[in-house]
């Protein structure tokens, strides 16, 4: 009885010091801490599982944005990070403040050997991306694109051939509409299929051929499933480091990354055991060669692995998400489609003239119809934070303490009407000099508030191989093909905006759709 007695006491005194901890910190967070004259929700203040909810849930780029429309350019989103998203902000946090790196956060994103995303010590990220530039350099990239198109033609071909097996065919409804179009097809599927067959052949030397059989389409399904977890941790590492709770609340995300991570390691290793694929020009076989110009320093076994890891999901996970959301703006605004189509098809005389160059890099329109596509749904489009080193540094005006994270979240400064009237409204126009509004922000606004890949020198390696596949992509389409969306679309959900194609934002974003039916041009 005793002893029952001394339990309930120790479970008492146990339970008040919990309660009175928790308290004091909320106190402290609300109105003692260096950041609490900034306005921002108020769970958002006391703690970060307010933003790991919201990643979860996967509306964390959309409720940024809500915030800043409630409170301003300026809001507290954790109890230590502020949102801002302001182009004064975009220069002073990513373009050359030596006094910012990355958060400590994204450590929790790496297993095993850190990558060019993950590491978060400046000198070390500089001395990594020297490296791997190489693999990526505008040579590397040239000598790519017969690949490119190759796969670009074959994915076309594949979706207008009515003999090609029936499983293949994502989300085949009974609608088979006029004579010459395909069925509904799921284009997120589709262009999964395509960018991950393209980094395949690009990083490793070797086809994953998801495009036409079904074998390894477990793949981007995998990676989304993983990043669920990665996102919410990234936002609140306490889950991980207190009894690895994560390992609990997502069983099956760790198991997809297992899953991937497996099968990515095996063909490193696959590859790097060959001589043959050493003389293949593969982003792993640069790799494998390059050094550091300065230190003289070359990448490890394990090292090359982090880096080819990332490759696959930077270099395909977002790129088939911007492809995604390109063909369902141009199908979703006729405007749009008519003049790009008259563009791309005025500009060459058959298809196998298209291929980077002049004539390609002289199609203004169709660069516009890619970055409003970039621009409403970035394939990335929540906060990429950086922490206060030394001293204070000043942001927008604002002087903020050492220890400090500060962000923009790319959704948020996209939407902002201040730099882009009608946000919501797929205007490609808006980055045309000869179009721009002569009473609202210029060209040159936008550009300066446009950051789909990042900026400074933490930006995006891969930009240059993205932007050549979304180039070559969408103008082989609009030239060899007629496309229009149909029914399923209504089932999308989103967030509430209508006419935007819905992301779910997990790290990198979540998609469905568009559901189009294709049908080969009359040539």
């Amino acid at each position: 009885m005793i002893d029952m007695q001394i339990f309930f006491l120790l479970a008492s005194v146990l339970l008040v010091v919990v309660i009175t901890s928790i308290t004091v910190l909320c106190i402290r967070r609300l109105y003692f801490h260096p950041l609490s004259k900034y306005p921002g929700p108020f769970l958002a203040r006391v703690t970060d599982l307010y933003a790991a909810y919201h990643a979860w849930k996967g509306d964390i780029h959309v409720d940024m944005w809500r915030q800043h429309e409630r409170y301003g350019p300026c809001v507290r989103y954790a109890p230590n990070r502020l949102n801002l998203n302001t182009t004064g902000a975009l220069k002073d946090i990513y373009s050359g403040n030596t006094n910012f790196q990355k958060s400590p956060n994204y450590r929790v994103l790496r297993h095993g050997a850190a990558n060019t995303l993950t590491m978060v010590n400046r000198q070390e990220h500089a001395r990594r991306r020297r490296i791997v530039s190489q693999g990526l350099s505008d040579a590397a990239l040239r000598s790519h694109e017969p690949t490119l198109l190759a796969h670009i033609k074959k994915c076309f071909a594949l979706i207008t051939d009515a003999d090609f097996p029936s499983q293949a065919q994502p989300q085949i409804t009974d609608k088979e509409g006029q004579k010459g179009w395909t069925r509904s097809m799921n284009m997120s599927d589709w262009f999964n299929w395509l960018t991950f067959d393209i980094m395949g052949d690009v990083v490793f030397g070797i086809g994953y051929d998801l495009l036409a059989s079904p074998q390894n389409r477990i793949i981007p399904r995998a990676i989304e499933e993983s990043n669920v977890r990665m996102s919410v941790l990234l936002q609140s590492p306490i889950l991980i480091k207190i009894g690895r709770i994560d390992r609990f609340l997502f069983p099956k995300a760790i198991a997809a990354r297992n899953q991937f991570l497996h099968f990515v390691s095996g063909l490193v290793r696959r590859v790097l055991g060959t001589e043959c694929s050493l003389q293949t020009r593969t982003v792993v076989s640069a790799l494998k060669s390059a050094s550091d110009p300065v230190t003289g320093d070359a990448l490890s076994m394990k090292e090359i692995l982090a880096e080819s890891t990332t490759l696959c999901v930077a270099g395909a996970d977002t790129t088939s998400t911007a492809l995604a959301a390109t063909f369902f703006y141009l199908a979703s605004t006729p405007r749009a489609y008519r003049r790009l189509q008259q563009e791309v098809r005025r500009a060459f005389a058959s298809s196998d003239e298209i291929r980077s160059g002049p004539t390609l890099s002289k199609l203004t329109y169709l660069r516009a119809c890619i970055e409003e596509a970039l621009r409403m749904s970035p394939p990335a489009g929540s906060s990429l934070s950086r922490e206060i080193l030394t001293g204070d540094a000043t942001v927008d005006g604002r002087a903020l303490p050492a220890g400090t994270e500060a962000g923009v979240p790319i959704y948020a400064i996209h939407h902002n009407a201040k730099y882009f009237p009608d946000p919501f409204e797929y205007r490609p126009e808006r980055w045309l000099r000869s179009e721009s509004s002569t009473t609202g922000p210029s060209v040159d606004d936008a550009r300066a508030a446009f950051c789909p890949f990042s900026v400074g020198s933490r930006s995006c390696v891969g930009k240059g191989m993205a932007m050549m596949e979304l180039s070559l992509t969408v103008a082989y389409a609009m030239y060899t093909l007629d496309f229009t969306l149909t029914s399923e679309n209504d089932s999308l959900k989103g967030w509430g905006f209508p006419g935007e194609f819905p992301l779910a934002d997990h790290i990198t974003g979540s998609k469905n759709g568009p559901f189009l039916r294709f049908k080969s041009r009359d040539l």
